[in-house]
């Protein structure tokens, strides 16, 4: 603007003007992209409330109808797998990632090649590794320390893999006990 001949004070009131302008525009587009969202997501309403409106009266006439035996098992049914559901829920609490980052933890001078979750119960993880160890003392090293890890782990390390002493390969299996 400094090219103009317009005053000092002339241009600072026209850029203010030009601001406002801006500031009406995007405030506009905003306002019309969320009016746009609600329009597209209205006819998913209506088919979901349509929906639901079915399955009552669905459910209302098999209550009514000889089929209401049909119904009980539907609901005992659907009783049992949402107490499931809630089961795998509460047993999820520990994530296979935690294992797996509490595994590697503890590997020290150990190369681990495979790493396999087992089985996760509600109370324990059966966690097998694979890999390979520069000597004997820090494989017995790193099978102390995977015991160590919680109170209670339980690691089996056959006895025909310390043979070498070094290099190597083996695979070992331990439980460990989830809080």
């Amino acid at each position: 603007m400094r090219h103009t001949f317009f005053p000092i004070q002339e241009q600072k009131i026209l850029k203010r003007e030009y601001r406002l302008r801006a500031v009406a525009v995007a405030f506009f587009m905003l306002a019309l992209a969320g009016l746009i969202g609600v329009i597209s997501l209205f006819p998913s309403y209506i088919q979901v409330a349509m929906e639901r409106s079915s399955q009552a009266g669905t459910l209302a006439s098999l209550k009514k109808g000889p089929d209401a035996r049909a119904a009980d098992a539907y609901r005992e049914e659907l009783e049992s797998d949402m107490k499931r559901l809630a089961l795998l829920k509460d047993s999820t609490r520990v994530k296979p990632s935690t294992l797996i980052m509490e595994t590697v933890s503890a590997r020290g001078a150990v190369d681990i090649t495979a790493l396999s979750i087992d089985n996760i119960s509600t109370t324990t993880a059966t966690i097998i590794v694979q890999g390979i160890a520069p000597t004997r003392d820090a494989l017995v090293s790193f099978k102390t320390r995977l015991e160590g890890l919680v109170m209670g782990n339980k690691v089996e390390l056959p006895i025909s893999e310390l043979a070498k002493s070094k290099d190597i390969q083996f695979s070992l299996k331990y439980t460990t006990l989830l809080p």
